[in-house]
């Protein structure tokens, strides 16, 4: 008894030692723990400091050399939630990680416009200041019925307000109110070929053609919009920048080495796709490529290979004219060295054919055993480039998920 008392003793105090030692090693875990929070706390107040540094030093000492026809700021700005300037805001109609666009009204005159209200907050880094720029300046150098110009700018302490005309519906919208058959799909391209033309003459490429970025007005006046992703190159230069929206940019792009002038006339092509096969379709067959590709050129190609051949197969039997086969299938050349640029497209006979046929309604192919992409709101963008552009959309519409922009 004694000895069985003596070993239950022991192992008691052996099991109270360990005890110890546990609350010990949690106590030291509880500790490291709070240092690392504070760490954690000391780091963001850097970050914020740093960013506000930036900040500071992008629009305070680099805006004005970068954007040269940057007015100056406008410290007596009459600048309320409900006006701005000469301009009544009206409801937001789009929002993105740095900006806003919002309807107005200008109060003299009673005319109806966008405002683009950039916060200066959220651009903190120089490639986001140099893409503002190209925003501005690219938009001011294509004059054309086809483009929403800039109207004006206004430059308040804390924030950018780019006043641009009021194009409407974008085509996202439209096609999803309306049922578009191909002399409508034509109407509404040609005028897009036409804008490409106009930018290609003044050596810009968009490189975020897609649907969201074409207005539709109330008189059928087709605008291309958001050139917030746009370069401009000279004849020879090759496209280095990786940018674009999934199921619109060129597989090429992804190279990091490629003929600038081919990608707008793919990414037309995307368009045209979307509106001639449909949304369910070009969503679940064409879209889901882009998004499982993991940005790998070889594989992006090898799929939409046979995706452009089902949707050529699937025009053809609906009715499509053999002119807007053969049209889609130039715009979506894999090869971009034989792929036509804006100007060859624009002369394309599908746009001299005389369409009279309607054809059936396409409906999407039964379902696949991969799982169809769900729309998501539009949050535009999330670029490296820390882009502040933003479609001119209204946010109540569903969108889908190619604003990961790149």
């Amino acid at each position: 008894m004694t000895a069985g008392r003596r070993s239950h003793s022991s192992f008691q105090v052996r099991d109270d030692r360990d005890l110890q030692e546990l609350l010990a090693y949690v106590r030291t875990l509880q500790d490291r723990e709070g240092e690392l929070i504070e760490s954690v706390r000391v780091l963001r107040r850097k970050y914020h400091a740093c960013k506000a540094e930036n900040r500071n030093l992008v629009w305070n000492k680099l805006s004005s050399s970068v954007i040269t026809d940057l007015p100056p700021v406008n410290s007596n700005l009459e600048e309320t939630c409900e006006r701005v300037g000469v301009y009544a805001l009206g409801a937001p109609c789009g929002r993105g990680a740095s900006a806003t666009v919002r309807s107005g009204t200008h109060t003299e005159s009673g005319v109806n416009v966008a405002i683009k209200v950039v916060e200066k907050a959220g651009v903190t880094r120089f490639r986001g200041l140099e893409r503002l720029r190209n925003e501005i300046d690219h938009t001011r150098m294509c004059h054309s019925s086809h483009v929403a110009s800039l109207l004006d700018v206004i430059h308040a302490p804390d924030r950018l307000y780019l006043v641009l005309e009021h194009g409407g519906v974008d085509l996202y919208r439209h096609a999803d109110r309306c049922d578009i058959d191909e002399l409508q799909a034509r109407n509404l391209l040609e005028p897009i070929t036409r804008a490409l033309c106009i930018l290609q003459s003044q050596h810009i490429v968009h490189h975020d053609l897609k649907g969201e970025n074409v207005l539709i007005d109330a008189h059928n006046v087709v605008r291309l919009t958001d050139f917030g992703l746009s370069e401009r190159y000279e004849s020879d230069q090759r496209g280095r920048a990786f940018c674009g929206s999934p199921g619109f940019y060129a597989p090429e792009v992804a190279t990091g080495d490629y003929d600038p002038w081919k990608v707008d006339v793919w990414a037309l092509g995307c368009v045209a796709l979307e509106l001639l096969t449909g949304r369910d379709w070009f969503e679940e067959f064409w879209l889901q490529h882009y998004h499982n590709s993991d940005g790998k050129v070889d594989r992006l190609r090898r799929k939409l290979g046979p995706a452009t051949a089902a949707a050529a197969r699937l025009l053809a039997e609906r009715g499509v004219s053999d002119e807007g086969v053969a049209f889609l299938l130039s715009c979506l050349n894999p090869d971009a060295e034989t792929r036509p640029d804006a100007s060859a497209i624009s002369t394309h006979g599908w746009f001299s054919t005389s369409l009279h046929k309607r054809p059936p309604p396409i409906q999407a192919p039964p379902s696949t055993p991969e799982k169809p992409l769900r729309k998501a709101q539009k949050q535009h963008v999330v670029t490296p480039s820390a882009s502040p552009t933003l479609a001119l959309t209204t946010p109540t519409v569903p969108q889908r998920n190619t604003e990961q922009r790149i």
